[in-house]
């Protein structure tokens, strides 16, 4: 499995947790997400999410991102979320609103792989390193450095 770039706290962010529950519950058994068949399917939900991510991102950035910015984990959970709902075909028109969304998140991961935009903490796909603010700063020599102040003093 890749990096997930989803936790549960994020897809909650986009999702009530009773409608997670009731989207992955396929045996109709589990009383909450800890049921070990819904962390299960929630895990290959998050591992697609962030597969297709990791698909977008790759010509722009060297994937798996080591630290996901958060647009990115909330695109993820965005795309987690539609993969919960295209579970449950039955559902109907309920699914149209989350397929908008889904359809808004992939967009936006076009726009970065395109490089319309770009990823916050990179620089032509790079990570920033701590420290390396692309700035550089040049000064005139010091007139009182420590020698001045020693025959000074």
């Amino acid at each position: 499995m890749a990096m997930a770039y989803v936790t549960l706290a994020d897809l909650r962010a986009v999702i009530q947790e009773s409608d997670i529950l009731d989207l992955v519950n396929d045996a109709g058994t589990a009383t909450d997400l800890t049921d070990p068949a819904v962390a299960l399917i929630l895990a290959e939900v998050f591992d697609q999410a962030s597969q297709e991510v990791d698909a977008h991102l790759a010509g722009v950035a060297e994937v798996p991102l080591a630290t996901p910015p958060k647009i990115v984990r909330n695109l993820a959970a965005r795309i987690a979320r539609y993969r919960l709902y295209q579970r449950r075909p039955n559902l109907g028109d309920i699914i149209k609103p989350v397929a908008a969304d889904y359809k808004g998140a992939v967009d936006l991961l076009a726009q970065f792989a395109a490089g319309t935009l770009t990823l916050p903490g990179t620089v032509n796909g790079q990570p920033i390193v701590a420290g390396d603010s692309g700035l550089s700063v040049a000064s005139a020599p010091r007139r009182f450095g420590d020698d001045f102040w020693r025959r000074m003093g």
